[in-house]
């Protein structure tokens, strides 16, 4: 190549300045096509600004049906913001009243119009339109007052615009309204026909794009609510190992020799960080499994209780034109909660990445070294108000909004899928874009199906189930600590140990107003004990599929029913058969606890009259016993009896569990 110039940029800094953004790496662009190149660079993202967009459709007046039956209407109207489209229940009037509420999710500046369109439920499958009503951009309000006693703004009465007929009715006769795709025309002005509403933005809730056990932001959607931040979490991704490849390419044969053309896997990775409304992608390093970036990024945290989340990717756009590119991979993720970082501290490890792969295989896909520090502002640490930051514990982490006037539970779910839609279609559109796959990937519901087009409701997993079972077995694991201490405590295993603990039993039962500070003074203990083995790194990710057959891991793939056909017959019933064991021992458990409670109702209940009778002996000499005897010596009591050595016991179960045991249930008279 002969002529040609180049040009340079130069500056004093790191790499978390923003110049270093537009920065290109030098063997990044070989053999790649221009859109290949811009897939290949760092960018920094940012999501838009979500809002929630309420509409109260309240009554409607004065419609006029069309055709020959405009004396009775089934109305019923639609909310349609972009995709987002609800609608209310029909009503066989001219003057319905619904009196409904919808939440609908916008992303600011607002520019998408909202249309309420009132229609005819005419038959199944077929629905006239009656009036539409079009707010355009900057025609509702935002509404940002974050106090318990707001009033919403007072609903008004809208005109409907009704359609205009092919054939020039008024739509009395059996014309076709021009906003039907059958006909021409447009939408005429009618003041007959109204509306009542209530529309504005609500500013003072935080709309959720991911999960709050795993949220990476909390501040509400007004600037003016927002608090100011309270600290800097630095990242950087600096590389990575033992990636495996997910495509297979096809090259020519090197240094110009023969054999023909050769197949080769190959790792394109590149990373994507999440924090806020922050999104960062590190550059991609084509053709290596052991990566290199280096590269350094910042996020400004308002509430250290969150969690930032790095994934990595196989880059699929530089393997062919960007409209024949298929998805990138994904090669894992890491979340990272920033409470769990001392302030200062810059804390380097590797962290293992796992995959589930079509087919049931869960696939280790190496490591990734990531280096996070999270450093508190100077106003806030190390000087006296430092308070502050503990101060931030004791406060809601959702916005007051959220507990003045909750969410529907049953609408929280659909709420967020729409705002990581919203998310989704607004990174898409940046130059270069962040890919769909990737934001789905980064925000998806642990509990949700990996396709982020399949149903919430399909979504199963029995590793998800075990990993669940796991987790409330390590918190009981402390209780079961206790009861095993208890019995070797009650069966004498060390003397001492139950000699001591029978005396200071005595002596809290005598002195009751030690048992509290007894009990926090312990509390004290175990956390100063416990200092000794903190951890010293954030929590690896794990995926509890030790034991879980690679036919169940496969299910969390299987966004189809059995009956549509992606699923073969064998695999069908073999989840069958395992779905039996499982409510089988889920009966068995409810079996046992019914037992227990049938029998506890026997007591009283006169079904055993000799049973009954013995517990009505027992409680009534019971009741003399504690009114006549002071509490402290009952207790006391008690306790000598039931730290007895083993020489004063009887070997077998006690009497009163054979007693309880001999009560009736309703097993005999099951069918």
């Amino acid at each position: 190549m002969g002529g040609g110039e180049i040009m340079l940029a130069a500056w004093k800094g790191s790499q978390t300045d923003e110049a270093f953004a537009g920065a290109l790496h030098a063997g990044a662009h070989h053999g790649l096509s221009p859109a290949g190149v811009i897939a290949t660079q760092t960018k920094t993202y940012y999501a838009p600004r979500l809002c929630y967009l309420r509409c109260h459709v309240i009554a409607a007046r004065d419609l006029v049906g069309s055709g020959r039956s405009s004396s009775m209407v089934n109305a019923f109207a639609t909310v349609q913001l972009g995709a987002q489209v609800w609608r209310t229940r029909a009503l066989p009037s001219l003057g319905p009243t619904w009196d409904q509420d919808f939440w609908l999710v916008a992303a600011w500046p607002f520019e998408e119009p909202l249309v309420v369109t009132v229609l005819d439920d005419v038959a199944p499958g077929r629905h006239e339109a009656l009036g539409r009503l079009v707010f355009p951009k900057g025609a509702v309000k935002t509404q940002q007052f974050d106090k318990k006693k707001f009033a919403p703004p007072p609903s008004a009465w809208f005109d409907l615009e009704r359609p205009r007929y092919s054939d020039g009715d008024d739509g009395d006769g059996d014309g076709r309204y021009a906003g039907d795709s059958r006909g021409g025309g447009g939408w005429r002005h009618e003041f007959r026909s109204k509306i009542q509403l209530r529309v504005y933005y609500d500013a003072a809730y935080h709309v959720l794009d991911e999960l709050a056990a795993y949220a990476s932001d909390f501040q509400p959607s007004a600037r003016a609510l927002r608090s100011p931040p309270v600290g800097v979490l630095e990242l950087a991704v600096l590389r990575a190992s033992g990636l495996p490849s997910s495509t297979t390419t096809t090259k020519p044969p090197t240094n110009g020799g023969g054999g023909g053309r050769r197949r080769s896997t190959t790792v394109n990775a590149y990373c994507v960080a999440k924090y806020g409304q922050k999104w960062v992608r590190t550059r991609t390093v084509p053709d290596t499994a052991s990566p290199i970036w280096q590269e350094q990024f910042t996020f400004d945290v308002f509430d250290p209780c969150t969690v930032l989340t790095v994934a990595v990717f196989d880059n699929h756009q530089l393997l062919a034109d960007a409209a024949g590119a298929a998805a990138d991979a994904p090669l894992g993720k890491v979340r990272i909660r920033v409470s769990t970082l001392a302030p200062g501290r810059t804390y380097e490890h590797p962290y293992a990445l796992f995959v589930l792969r079509p087919g049931g295989l869960l696939q280790r896909c190496g490591e990734l070294h990531l280096a996070v520090r999270f450093t508190p502002t100077s106003s806030s640490w190390p000087s006296a108000a430092a308070g502050k930051m503990m101060a931030m514990y004791l406060r809601p982490q959702l916005p007051n909004q959220h507990f003045a006037r909750p969410i529907p539970p049953h609408l929280a779910p659909v709420l967020r899928r729409r705002a990581v839609d919203v998310v989704v279609a607004r990174l898409s559109r940046a130059e270069p874009p962040l890919r769909p796959e990737a934001v789905h990937y980064l925000l998806r519901d642990p509990a949700a199906h990996p396709n982020p087009a399949a149903p919430e409701q399909k979504a199963y997993s029995k590793r998800r189930s075990l990993a669940a079972c796991a987790r409330l077995r390590d918190v009981l694991a402390p209780a079961a600590a206790f009861a095993h201490w208890y019995v070797g405590v009650r069966d004498w295993d060390r003397p001492a140990v139950t000699a001591l603990v029978l005396l200071l039993f005595l002596t809290l039962t005598w002195n009751p107003r030690a048992i509290l500070p007894t009990f926090f003074l312990y509390l004290f203990g175990v956390g100063a004990w416990n200092f000794r083995r903190r951890p010293t790194r954030p929590a690896q990710m794990e995926h509890h599929a030790d034991g879980v057959d690679a036919i169940m891991l496969g299910e969390e793939l299987d966004a189809g029913w059995p009956a549509s056909g992606t699923t073969p017959p064998d695999v069908v019933e073999w989840r069958y058969r395992q779905l039996r064991g499982t409510a089988t021992k889920v009966q068995m458990l409810v079996v046992h606890a019914a037992g227990i409670g049938e029998r506890v109702h026997a007591l009283l209940s006169w079904r055993d009259r000799r049973a009954t009778l013995v517990v009505l002996v027992a409680v009534a000499a019971l009741a003399v016993v504690f009114y006549a005897v002071p509490f402290r010596a009952v207790v006391a009591v008690a306790g000598v009896y039931e730290l007895r050595p083993p020489v004063m016991r009887r070997k077998g179960p006690s009497p009163l569990f054979n007693f309880f045991r001999r009560l009736p249930t309703n097993a005999d008279v099951m069918l």
